[in-house]
């Protein structure tokens, strides 16, 4: 595919995590659109216009998928023909329909590494996988091997795509069967999947379309030589509307993809929009737009560090091994790039981040402070809040207010009652960049009756403190009426802003007490978070007594406890070692067709 056909070097998964990803490409809009951005979060959504591939079954097409599926959400649709592991387009039942078929591999996911610890591993040195790590990432000797096992994946993606073009060949379908090869995220390595950084959203991606077809390219692509690639910007989001355009499919108006193959095709972008919600229990909205030059990254809770544990990927070596160095080294000498994901305001965990992309591929050199590139951050964050207002971006609702409508989805919700969509997005743009002239309306917003408000309203008073602008004595009473009275997200934010602001006592005995409390799942994630901060860190110390004695059952006091000191990073998941063998002494097979 990559050598017969045209490779875009600037593809984007439009999410850098997997379900809102498939969200994103099944939807054919943004999944922030739907509030189905929050990683494996299925909720209500309107099937009529979610699932693009109805469309084509209903023009003649058979459609099968095999076998992922992770579109977060709960309606099981009507777009498949056949779905599971043994759907392809092969079934006798197709009875010489066109088909589109939809394969997936889980040779380069996480899973593939996710073993806890080395022992039993290959020698990939002597097997000629001798990787070079980029500078993002600690050069420590699991990281080398969990890379190097990821690139045994991905010569295994290799021949498992050469098994799918050689069954087209076989039956007669090559040359009237257009190809697409992607990743449904970013690579694999720590500070990959999960992040808006180059490494997390930007994704190999190749198109194969036969010599017979080319009239459907468009002319900046026709001119180029196959195997050849372009700059041009696509993302996942814009699959939808690409593949029935290729069909001779008009995308519907609800679409917010564009067809960049095909006779609806478009011209190309001049901007690139990406987006995450969460690291598993952690809410931490980031939204990302690009012009394939530059590139800019808004965080909306950036004292939320990007060293939050998602305890699936923490199954990494590398990523326990990561934490081993920064909990249990000596950051006095440690190497400062390494440090900055679990470092708040530093020049990889800001509210703002500006970088050239070209000149620095792994976006280590924040722009945004630089008088030079004042114009072009005002540029890139006036389009993104255009882009958030236009698509109705509904990922800034907690997770725990999207699906509370007695069925309805959170999508219609919002339109049927008119809610105020642009002013939820401008209170997270307020907290997010907070200074202490902006105390009077975050107030305002945590005495509001829509929770959404009161949330942000405390991740504002957060940001305020995390940035020492706001004294104790300046801390609103509301922060301590909304911590213990509502919604867990509210009082999570508002826990944070307390102890933040001098106030850690009451806050961290709350925190505690849901960290403890199964039936509060997101909860911990505010004290995991206050954990990394000089000043509740030892407050929490002091009060950590139920955690060190709840740490041996349960990983979130694990978890709480390693960044205090209190625990071995090592000892994240104990009882895992043979289950770790078996990961590391699985040498996978890369099955035929079904």
């Amino acid at each position: 595919v990559f050598g017969r056909g045209l490779r875009f070097d600037r593809a984007w998964s439009t999410a850098p995590v997997c379900s809102p990803a498939r969200s994103s490409i099944i939807a054919g809009s943004y999944a922030t659109t739907y509030g189905t951005d929050v990683h494996r979060q299925p909720i209500n959504v309107p099937e009529n216009e979610y699932f693009f591939p109805r469309q084509l079954r209903a023009a003649g097409y058979y459609t099968t998928n095999n076998s992922k599926t992770d579109y977060n959400s709960v309606q099981s649709s009507q777009a498949w023909d056949a779905n599971g592991d043994s759907a392809s387009w092969t079934n006798p039942n197709r009875n010489g329909r066109p088909f589109f078929s939809v394969f997936n591999s889980n040779a380069t996911h996480t899973g593939r590494v996710r073993s806890w610890h080395l022992d039993g591993r290959r020698d990939f040195a002597a097997m000629g996988i001798t990787p070079t790590l980029p500078p993002h990432v600690p050069d420590l000797p699991e990281t080398n091997s969990d890379y190097a096992f990821h690139l045994e994946g991905v010569e295994d993606i290799d021949t498992w795509v050469g098994i799918h073009l050689d069954a087209l060949e076989a039956a007669g379908v090559a040359d009237e069967t257009i190809v697409f090869v992607f990743s449904d995220h970013g690579g694999l390595l720590p500070r990959g999947k999960g992040f808006v950084f180059e490494t997390g959203l930007r994704v190999p991606f190749g198109v194969y379309v036969p010599p017979r077809l080319r009239c459907l390219l468009p002319d900046d692509l026709a001119r180029l030589v196959p195997g050849s690639g372009t700059d041009r910007l696509v993302g996942f989001v814009d699959l939808a509307a690409t593949t029935l355009s290729l069909t001779g499919l008009r995308p519907p108006a609800t679409m917010q993809g564009e067809a960049f193959l095909g006779e609806h095709a478009r011209p190309p972008r001049e901007y690139q929009f990406g987006f995450v919600a969460n690291r598993e229990a952690h809410f931490a909205p980031d939204r990302a737009v690009t012009d394939g030059r530059y590139k800019y990254i808004r965080r909306f809770i950036p004292h939320r560090h990007h060293g939050l544990r998602n305890f699936y990927q923490w199954g990494m070596p590398a990523w326990i091994a990561w934490d081993r160095y920064v909990y249990e080294g000596n950051p006095a000498t440690a190497n400062e790039i390494w440090l900055r994901p679990y470092t708040p305001g530093s020049a990889m965990t800001g509210a703002e981040m500006l970088f050239d992309i070209t000149a620095d591929p792994f976006e280590l050199d924040d722009l945004s402070g630089d008088p030079a590139h004042a114009a072009r951050l005002l540029e890139f964050r006036a389009q993104l809040a255009h882009h958030m207002r236009s698509t109705k971006d509904l990922g800034l609702f907690p997770p725990n207010m999207r699906d509370q409508y007695g069925g309805t989805p959170i999508h219609t919700w919002v339109r049927d009652t008119n809610y105020d969509v642009d002013r939820l997005i401008e209170a997270a743009e307020l907290a997010s960049l907070a200074t202490p002239a902006d105390a009077p309306m975050l107030l305002s917003y945590l005495n509001d009756s829509d929770v959404a408000l009161k949330f942000w309203g405390a991740v504002g008073y957060a940001t305020l403190a995390s940035n020492g602008q706001i004294s104790t004595n300046d801390l609103p009473s509301k922060l301590d009426t909304v911590l213990n009275n509502g919604n867990w997200a509210v009082g999570a934010a508002a826990a944070e802003a307390l102890a933040l602001g001098g106030k850690p006592s009451p806050a961290i005995d709350q925190q505690i007490t849901r960290v403890l409390n199964n039936g509060n799942p997101y909860a911990y994630s505010a004290l995991a978070t206050l954990s990394r901060f000089p000043g509740p860190a030892a407050e929490i110390t002091a009060r950590s007594a139920p955690l060190v004695a709840d740490a041996p059952t349960r990983n979130r006091s694990r978890a709480i406890c390693i960044n205090l000191g209190l625990w071995p990073a090592a000892d994240l998941f104990p009882g895992q070692y043979n289950k770790g063998l078996d990961v590391n002494q699985d040498v996978r097979e890369v099955g035929p067709l079904p």
